[in-house]
């Protein structure tokens, strides 16, 4: 009977407005669980600003509450606010090193923010607690990432370099373009052009 009541109460949440949803909560453990049960509808339907908001009552009340903070620290990057997300789980970490989601929550936010080295110490640390393919996975496109960036460097500095040359093709000077263009193809290891 209990699960039919909580699946109700959830199908009530879903109507209520945020405002509503905020004012009718409870404190107290209980009122807290119904906070984070409104947040997480919140969040399936993508109000991340009122999910934040849930969960920052919540931790009011239960401040030392890990599974609202990882929660919230979620809801924080959807919101683009990564630093407080990073800093929340940093927290949650510093007190249980060996906390295995959050270490996966604190590489996938920093690979997504492009902190590939963060993300693939997040991930190594992770590695010697669970030996799954995700955390492997997750490795293996932290390199694939870095290769790619590197790749789109070599490729970017050639262009730069051919972008000049070509201007200088446009501007009539033709002896400064050869000479970029020679630069540039030499500086990525490709066959120089002949001389004319």
């Amino acid at each position: 009977m209990s699960a039919l009541v909580e699946v109700l109460t959830l199908a009530a949440i879903v109507t209520f407005s945020p405002s509503e949803a905020l004012g009718r909560s409870q404190t107290g453990r209980a009122g807290t669980d119904e906070l984070t049960k409104r947040a997480q509808v919140a969040i399936t339907q993508h109000r991340f600003g009122d999910a934040e908001r849930l969960l920052r009552r919540a931790r009011e009340v239960r401040p030392d509450d890990d599974d609202i903070k990882r929660l919230e620290a979620w809801t924080l990057a959807k919101l683009g606010r990564e630093a407080e997300a990073e800093s929340i789980l940093d927290d949650v970490l510093g007190r249980h090193p060996r906390d295995e989601f959050s270490w996966q929550l604190r590489g996938n936010l920093a690979f997504e923010t492009g902190d590939l080295d963060k993300a693939e110490q997040c991930y190594a640390t992770l590695s010697t607690m669970s030996g799954s393919e995700k955390v492997k996975e997750d490795l293996h496109l932290v390199e694939q990432r870095r290769r790619m960036l590197s790749t789109f460097r070599k490729v970017a500095g050639r262009v730069d370099l051919l972008l000049w040359a070509g201007l200088g093709l446009s501007a009539g000077l033709t002896a400064v373009a050869l000479l970029l263009g020679r630069q540039a193809l030499r500086r990525h290891d490709v066959p120089a052009l002949p001389a004319s």
